[in-house]
C-alpha cells in the first residue's frame, strides 16, 4: 500500500513512534498530560472588571434561573474588595435589570464581608431589587432607595437603609436587624420568622402578614397589620400596639 510503510509485525511506523514516546515518558517520569505551562492555568479575574464580567454573565442567564445563585456561580474565580462593589454600582446605567443587579450586588457583598466590617454603599440613581438578600454577617449601610424584596431571607448582621424600600421588605427574615429609615411598600415583614425589623416611615398594607417569629416595629399605623400572624411581636410606638 502506498503511503505508510509497514514493519514485520504489520504495524505502521506511526504506531511504533507512539510507543517509543510512551516509553520515553515512563523513563522521564512525567506524562505529557501532566506538563502544563503556567500560562495555561486559569487566572482569577480581579477588581471591578471581574464584577462587571460577572454581571454580564448574570444578564445572560435563562429567565427561569435564580438570579442570586446564578450570581454566586458567576463570581467563582474572582477576587475583589468591597470598594470594587461601589465602583460597579457607579458604572451601571439606570436601566439595568433591577432584579439581577441586586442579586449580584448582594452575592458579592455576602461573599467577602466579615463579621466586624461595615460597608457603606451609595446606590445613586439605581433602585435594585434583592438588596440585603441572604445577608448573614457584618454591617451594611445603603444610601438610596431600593426595590422589592429588601433583606429577603436575612439571617444575621445589620442592614440600615437610608431611603425607601419597595414591596416584600423583610420577607422570610430569620435573624439579624433590618432598619428602613424611610418608607416601605406592601407586605413588609411578610412571613417573618426571626430577627428585628424596623420601619421609621410609612408602610403599606399587610405588614407582618403570616408572621411567625421575630419583632416588627413600625413608627406609623398601617392597614391589616399582623393578619394571619401566629407568633412574633408587633410594636407601633406612634400607633396602637399589636402584642
Amino acid at each position: 500500500m502506498i503511503g505508510t510503510p509497514k514493519t514485520r509485525a504489520g504495524k505502521s511506523n506511526v504506531i511504533d513512534l507512539f510507543e517509543a514516546a510512551r516509553r520515553k515518558e515512563r523513563t522521564n517520569g512525567t506524562s505529557l498530560k501532566q506538563q502544563r505551562r503556567p500560562e495555561d492555568e486559569e487566572k482569577p479575574q480581579l477588581g471591578t472588571g471581574a464584577l462587571v464580567n460577572a454581571f454580564r454573565k448574570v444578564l445572560l442567564l435563562p429567565q427561569h434561573r435564580d438570579p442570586y445563585f446564578g450570581s454566586v456561580g458567576a463570581l467563582l474565580n474572582t477576587k475583589y474588595k468591597l470598594h470594587h462593589i461601589q465602583r460597579l454600582v457607579d458604572v451601571v446605567h439606570a436601566g439595568a435589570d433591577a432584579e439581577r443587579l441586586g442579586a449580584l450586588i448582594s452575592a458579592s457583598i455576602n461573599r467577602i464581608i466579615t463579621q466586624e466590617e461595615t460597608f457603606i454603599l451609595d446606590l445613586g440613581h439605581l433602585r435594585p431589587d434583592y438588596m440585603g438578600f441572604h445577608f448573614s454577617r457584618g454591617n451594611l449601610v445603603i444610601r438610596g432607595d431600593v426595590g422589592d424584596k429588601f433583606c429577603y431571607s436575612q439571617s444575621g448582621g445589620s442592614v440600615v437603609l437610608q431611603g425607601n424600600a419597595g414591596n416584600f421588605a423583610g420577607w422570610r427574615m430569620e435573624g439579624g436587624m433590618c432598619v428602613i429609615e424611610g418608607n416601605a411598600g406592601d407586605y413588609a415583614a411578610f412571613r417573618m420568622r426571626g430577627g428585628k425589623f424596623v420601619v421609621k416611615g410609612a408602610y403599606g398594607p399587610f405588614a407582618c402578614y403570616e408572621m411567625n417569629g421575630g419583632t416588627f416595629t413600625g413608627y406609623s399605623e398601617g392597614d391589616h397589620v399582623g393578619k394571619h400572624r401566629t407568633s412574633g411581636r408587633v410594636h407601633m410606638p406612634q400607633g396602637r400596639p399589636h402584642g
